[in-house]
């Protein structure tokens, strides 16, 4: 009897790679409309921005306002001549705008505020709307050294002070308590501007019991005297 030999070759299943194949096309589609309804349409690239949920930039902010205690001026002015300051000065008065001349070596400053940063958004508000030039600057005072931590705590408590004072319904402000708290700060006797924060204790003893409004011109120059060493270049 003879046999016929079949050469017999295995053939491919390609149902089963279509089935696979129609599987993953699908999970894939499925995943990222998925993923677009949980993250409001938008899909995140990476999973960085699944893990990390705070921002950055506000973070850092963050830290720099915890680091620093941070001051900010308005100057409508810089002048060669204080008459030209003066009538800076008047003319933002006539606008029912207050403003102060500070001394800057032989030249002089038409300043309109000095405090926190948040609250000279209105100062700067009312100058845009009677078109008058101004300029920001800022004072960064640093928290991590004893001297420069303490003269800043100082000044926002002086700030606070010629800020109740300048209120329009006060007449005068008592100084004892504010003298008293100085008083009973640390005592530091050295490190860098220790001398600065020697002359703003020594200024302060030495303000009178009470203060009215014709005293905050020389309060703002002593103020500004001792945070101009620390403003942002």
């Amino acid at each position: 009897m003879r046999y016929t030999r079949y050469n017999i070759k295995k053939k491919k299943d390609w149902s089963n790679i279509i089935a696979i194949t129609l599987i993953i096309v699908v999970a894939i589609v499925g995943g990222t409309v998925l993923a677009k309804i949980i993250y409001n349409g938008e899909t995140p690239k990476d999973n960085k921005n699944i893990i990390q949920p705070i921002n950055n930039k506000d973070k850092n902010n963050e830290k720099s306002t915890n680091d620093t205690n941070n001051v900010s001026m308005i100057q409508c002015g810089y002048f060669a001549k204080k008459e030209n300051a003066d009538d800076t000065k008047k003319k933002l008065s006539d606008s029912n705008l207050k403003a102060v001349v500070l001394k800057d070596n032989e030249k002089f400053r038409v300043v309109a505020y000095i405090g926190e940063d948040k609250s000279s958004d209105d100062i700067a508000k009312s100058l845009n709307e009677k078109q008058i030039n101004f300029m920001k600057v800022m004072f960064s005072i640093p928290k991590n050294k004893n001297v420069d931590n303490q003269i800043g705590e100082i000044v926002n408590g002086y700030l606070k002070l010629l800020n109740t004072i300048n209120k329009q319904d006060v007449k005068s402000i008592k100084t004892n308590e504010f003298k008293k708290w100085v008083a009973g700060l640390e005592n530091i006797d050295k490190g860098d501007n220790i001398n600065t924060l020697k002359e703003l204790k020594d200024n302060i003893k030495a303000l009178p019991d009470e203060i009215t409004k014709d005293n905050s011109e020389a309060i703002y120059s002593e103020i500004f005297k001792v945070i101009n060493s620390y403003k942002i270049s």
